[in-house]
């Protein structure tokens, strides 16, 4: 919640008028719904598991990438069985995502294939990437090249091991950005950009 209303003041937009996917709707993802849900935002839920145990309110994949202005995964890595998640985002699928649209990844690295993810970004600078995590190691971040294949934001959760590769925000920041959240003072802390971007 804290990077989607960091993003909202950046990019000047408010989360009530955009359509958010969430893919992987767990504990985390679950939680991610109640608190939009309570905004008042249009939101499109995909998690198979769940779909097959009562598909009312969950939609395909592929609709919710075509159709959401800001996709969260919050999948866990899962390489056998009838819903693998390892590489569910591949170049075919990211090539899919809206104009502008916001690219969130707080589940696992492997989800989304990041080779693939790197020549996307390249070629549509209009994507907003924010990576909690990646697939590999800190060298796999380090590799990418182009003005536009840098995520825009790396969350401090990744700090140690993302530090010589992206500039974060510090973890005290990110605190203190929190609880001016929870206090319902966002506007002022955000006249000070906290994050370095690679645009």
């Amino acid at each position: 919640m804290t990077v989607l209303y960091q993003l909202a003041s950046e990019q000047r937009f408010e989360l009530a008028d955009k359509t958010v996917g969430i893919v992987g709707v767990g504990n985390v993802g679950a939680r991610l719904q109640r608190r939009l849900e309570r905004l008042g935002v249009r939101l499109l839920l995909n998690d198979p598991p769940r779909a097959q145990q009562s598909p009312e309110g969950f939609v395909e994949l592929d609709e919710l990438l075509e159709s959401a202005d800001i996709i969260s995964m919050h999948t866990p890595l899962v390489t056998e069985g009838p819903w693998p998640t390892r590489h569910l985002l591949d170049r075919e699928r990211l090539e899919r995502l809206r104009p502008g649209a916001i690219l969130l990844n707080a589940g696992r690295g492997g989800a989304i294939d990041n080779q693939a993810l790197r020549l996307v970004s390249q070629r549509r600078p209009d994507l907003t990437l924010v990576l909690d995590v990646w697939e590999g190691s800190r060298r796999s971040i380090q590799s990418w090249s182009g003005r536009y294949a840098w995520p825009r934001l790396t969350l401090p959760v990744t700090a140690s091991m993302a530090r010589s590769a992206v500039p974060l925000c510090s973890i005290r920041r990110f605190v203190i950005t929190w609880i001016c959240l929870c206090r319902r003072r966002w506007r002022p802390i955000c006249r000070r950009r906290r994050c370095v971007v690679s645009r």
